[in-house]
Parts: C-alpha cells; sequence; structure tokens
C-alpha cells in the first residue's frame, strides 16, 4: 500500500506468491518462508511507485522483524532471503533514493 500525504493518493496493490516460488523458497528450510513472503512485495512497491518515490522519504511497514532486521542490516544468512534483500537494495539505488 502506498500513502502519500503529501499528492493525497492511497493506492495498493495485492497478488499471489506462485507454487513455484514458494518451493523455491522452501528449498533447504525447514517448513515457513515468511520472510520471503513478507520481503516478496517491497522491491515491488519500490519498482511499481518508483516515479512517486523518487527522491522523497518512505517508510517500509514489515510485519515480519526478521524481515525488517534482514532490510535493515542489508543480508541475511538465509539465501533466497539475502536476494529478496539484494532486490531491494537495486532498486533503491535504481530510483536514487
Amino acid at each position: 500500500m502506498l500513502l502519500d500525504t503529501e499528492g493525497g493518493t492511497l493506492e495498493l496493490f495485492a497478488y499471489e506468491v506462485s507454487r513455484s516460488l514458494v518451493e523455491e523458497w522452501l528449498e533447504g528450510m525447514k517448513s515457513q518462508c515468511i520472510n520471503q513472503v513478507e520481503l516478496h512485495p517491497v522491491s515491488l512497491a519500490l519498482q511499481t511507485w518508483r516515479h512517486r518515490i523518487r527522491v522523497r522519504d518512505i517508510i517500509l511497514w514489515i510485519d515480519n522483524e526478521a524481515a525488517s532486521f534482514g532490510l535493515i542490516r542489508g543480508t541475511s544468512p538465509v539465501d533466497a532471503t539475502r536476494e529478496l534483500i539484494a532486490a531491494a537494495q537495486r532498486m533503491l539505488v535504481d530510483i536514487e533514493f
């Protein structure tokens, strides 16, 4: 969801993560991929709203502490999580955040 208080805009998107992507995230993991589910929409949101957030302050609300701290640290010991964090970092660089 994007809440742009300057422009008065409220937008959102939703999507279903494919089973094949969930299976990929679960490779080598015990039973859950909540970090990846929480991180996946971050880079998608940055891509979708890049024109609105360029050169602006933003707040990313993430409901999972491990995912949130991974973004803050910029890395994770879990390969799939680390890849999603890197994707978000690339998007931030691309939009000159």
